[in-house]
């Protein structure tokens, strides 16, 4: 053969072969797609510091990929059903990527003492962090955020778009489910090598459907409201801030069976994470008419700053309805659980999270309830309690004291009352000091006693010393008698509230003139001689009797009296104070000596007491009447 027909063979087989291998280097690349795949992504995550990290890739194709099965870490921290991946042949020459759609996502967070694990990998030295994504969007579907904090879970369920801009920048839409309460995130974040600078906003409302564990008696909160928030991280230190400002509207809560209601509440936030740990964290939150059972507070502010991870201290001032408390201070600690044991056969249950309290008031609260005609102040409060908060919210003991307290209220002034109680237990409460001055230079004590909250009695003793004449017995006689004099002594008390209603039980105890002296003037003699009638009826029907009746009228108009004793007691739902007094009149050309004992009835006195009150003091008319339920023992009316 010519040897130009032998190099035109060659030539011609050359090109065959040139025009064959790339179609066999693809055919190679394409048959060994998947371990290629595999090596890339086993390389990426290694960089990233990801281990370890399992996955499965379903399929690859010319314009998508699909990996399922997804776990990161060793807990894992991640986990995906499934991840779809989108391009062009273009575009991963040019190394960028189209969509990628995330789907059934389960990340987990965690944080004890403060400290917040995200999971991955974060230590210093890597460098700053760039948002250079060179995707066109991805799309997160069915994604379950679990937040454990101190061994208590909360699944926060996410939905929505993730969309980068440019090298440095995204944008980000999302939906968050939480808590019964659905949240609106429109966020744009912004990186350059000195910083990352995050801004959120959105808006708060409740969810559309009800959460599967809802019953037919939960109430679903109807919270609405917007919010804002920037985070600022420093590249270089690690350090993050964050601020947060939100506005609540018609608030409507329920935490466990108490509903809470507020027309509006305004709440600003600081924080900033050194290693991951929050520090000099400060929080103000201000609720306009907030309203619990019982009772509304119009206002109602509190301003907290986090000490360290376990302790903080708070402000608050507090506008009720008819009082003030202008300032309170808290100083909180909690101890977080430890977890559960499971290196023992036996495992032991973790340990409850445990909040300390302190109170303290630096100044008086008010108490000014004009309508009511009732004023006061009190001018010292001071109280610790300890709260389990997990597992179940738990009141574990406290104590509250009382100091320098007064109340003004229709003819009663109350003057440095002070209190001290003591719970060392749920079940029960000491009240180990309970005491106050009145006004006329007379003192009241309660001996210490102890209620067992499963019971509705208490039993204790009272103790009055130096109780004036002319102040109390105008009070209990409708202004038909006066005196002057001094008397002391005690009573042993029960009252009861299993009916429902306040009531006194028991009664009994003395009192006695203290001096022995004094001088009692009767202005009311024909309210006198009915009671002596109702005690004798001779009084009124024997010729005998009658003269010794006008002769006590007489003598009680004006009476000095050397012994004054009372006798307290309760017969069939009514207080007896079987009283002898022994004397002579002060008037007259033979004043009238007696040794007298009456038989009175001061449920009468007491229910007249309670009326005054009621009226003086613009009382409503339930107040009014549990007044006199507490005098009167029995819904039914009992002869006089």
């Amino acid at each position: 053969m010519p040897a130009n027909h032998r190099s035109i063979l060659t030539r011609r087989r050359l090109l065959l072969l040139a025009a064959i291998l790339p179609v066999i280097a693809l055919l190679a690349i394409w048959l060994a797609r998947f371990q290629i795949a595999r090596w890339a992504l086993d390389r990426a995550l290694l960089a990233t510091g990801i281990s370890p990290a399992t996955y499965r890739i379903d399929s690859i194709g010319l314009s998508s990929l699909r990996l399922s099965a997804i776990s990161l870490g060793p807990q894992p921290w991640l986990k995906a059903d499934q991840i779809d991946v989108s391009y062009t042949l273009p575009g991963l020459l040019n190394k960028r990527l189209g969509n990628i759609h995330f789907t059934g996502i389960d990340y987990t967070v965690t944080s004890r003492d403060g400290t917040l694990d995200w999971g991955y990998p974060t230590g210093k030295g890597s460098g700053p962090i760039i948002i250079n994504l060179p995707i066109d969007l991805i799309d997160l579907a069915d994604t379950r955020i679990h937040l454990i904090r101190d061994g208590a879970t909360t699944d926060i369920l996410l939905s929505g778009q993730i969309t980068p801009t440019r090298t440095g920048s995204l944008t980000a839409t999302l939906n968050l489910l939480a808590l019964d309460r659905a949240l609106t995130l429109n966020a744009d974040i912004q990186t350059t090598p000195q910083r990352i600078a995050i801004k959120v906003g959105g808006q708060l409302g409740p969810t559309t459907t009800p959460p599967p564990t809802a019953t037919p008696t939960t109430i679903a909160p109807t919270t609405t409201g917007k919010w804002n928030a920037t985070i600022t991280r420093d590249q270089a230190a690690g350090d993050l801030d964050l601020t947060l400002a939100a506005t609540l509207n018609s608030i409507n809560e329920q935490l466990n069976t108490t509903t809470l209601l507020a027309s509006n509440a305004d709440l600003s936030a600081h924080t900033r994470l050194i290693n991951n740990q929050p520090t000099g964290t400060t929080t103000t939150l201000r609720i306009n008419n907030l309203k619990l059972p019982g009772f509304t507070l119009p206002t109602l502010s509190v301003q907290a700053t986090q000490l360290s991870s376990s302790t903080a201290d708070l402000t608050l001032a507090i506008t009720g309805e008819g009082w003030d408390l202008p300032e309170a201070r808290i100083s909180a600690q909690w101890q977080s659980p430890t977890p559960a044991s499971t290196s023992t056969p036996t495992p032991t249950a973790p340990q409850p999270t445990i909040l300390t309290a302190n109170l303290t008031t630096p100044r008086p609260a008010h108490i000014d309830m004009q309508s009511a005609g009732i004023s006061g102040l009190i001018e010292s409060l001071a109280g610790a309690i300890r709260i389990e908060l997990t597992p179940a919210f738990r009141i574990v003991d406290g104590s509250l004291t009382l100091d320098r307290g007064s109340l003004k209220i229709a003819d009663a002034s109350i003057t440095d009352a002070h209190a001290h109680i003591v719970m060392p237990n749920p079940d029960l409460l000491e009240v180990r000091a309970l005491d106050a001055l009145i006004d006329d230079g007379s003192s009241l004590r309660f001996e210490p006693f102890t209620w067992q909250t499963s019971t509705k009695r208490i039993q204790t003793r009272l103790l009055a010393a130096n109780l004036n004449l002319n102040h109390w017995l105008p009070i209990i006689s409708r202004n038909r008698a006066t005196g002057q004099g001094r008397v002391s002594g005690n009573a042993d008390i029960a009252i009861d509230w299993s009916s429902g209603k306040l009531k006194i039980a028991d009664v009994k105890g003395s009192l006695r003139a203290d001096p022995s002296h004094g001088f009692i003037q009767v202005a009311d003699a024909d309210a006198l001689g009915e009671l002596l009638e109702k005690q004798d009826p001779r009084f009124a029907t024997d010729e005998v009797m009658r003269p010794v009746r006008d002769k006590i009228i007489s003598a009680l108009r004006d009476f000095a009296f050397k012994t004054l004793t009372i006798d307290l007691s309760r017969t069939r739902d009514r207080t007896i104070a079987l009283t002898y007094i022994s004397g002579f009149g002060r008037h007259g050309e033979d004043p009238q000596g007696l040794n007298l004992t009456l038989d009175l009835h001061v449920q009468d006195a007491f229910l007249d007491l309670a009326a005054r009150i009621a009226a003086k003091s613009k009382v409503t008319e339930s107040a009014g009447k549990a007044l006199e339920d507490f005098f009167h023992n029995s819904g039914q009316e009992q002869p006089r």
